[in-house]
């Protein structure tokens, strides 16, 4: 099915994708993500859950979890393979869509914007191209919660996150 042929940037196949534990590492993940939004219609979203390759997730995910609690069988997690959030956004960042000219209605000029044109403060895109919430588990409760839109302290985004990122319309 993802041949990555002219087809897909013709006839999409859909609007929103979610992928889950998306720990493949950043050498092979770039391929990846190229097949996979080709498919992705324009005004699209993708939706990532995976873990940040920090100190803290060494510890929570590895020792923790796999090593110390044995909640996740040991050799589940691969501490080299997480991506951080800043390696995503700059991938959105410098990648352009792949459709020819000849194979799309749209202008020329319009094809090559990227899916994140522009990041601020803390390296962050703007609201309604991408985003990256932190992701964190609070035992004694058994909850996940979300760490508050723009929270930049220690533990927000170091471990478990959801990124989100929007292909452009005029794609």
């Amino acid at each position: 099915m993802f041949d990555g042929g002219p087809r897909a940037c013709r006839q999409p196949s859909w609007i929103s994708f979610l992928m889950r534990r998306t720990s493949q590492g950043m050498s092979k993940i770039h391929t990846y993500f190229i097949k996979l939004i080709t498919y992705e219609q324009p005004g699209g979203h993708l939706f990532l859950s995976t873990i940040a390759r920090t100190p803290l997730s060494y510890v929570l995910t590895i020792l923790v979890a796999e090593q110390i609690l044995r909640r996740v069988t040991p050799g589940t997690h691969s501490h080299p393979k997480y991506i951080n959030p800043s390696e995503l956004i700059s991938f959105f960042h410098k990648y352009q869509s792949p459709c020819p000219q000849s194979q799309s209605t749209l202008p020329s000029k319009e094809l090559d914007k990227p899916w994140i044109t522009r990041t601020y403060e803390h390296g962050l895109p703007t609201r309604t191209e991408a985003e990256v919430r932190g992701m964190i588990y609070i035992p004694w409760k058994g909850k996940w919660t979300l760490t508050p839109r723009g929270a930049n302290g220690w533990g927000t985004t170091d471990c478990n996150y959801l990124f989100w990122v929007r292909r452009p319309r005029n794609a």
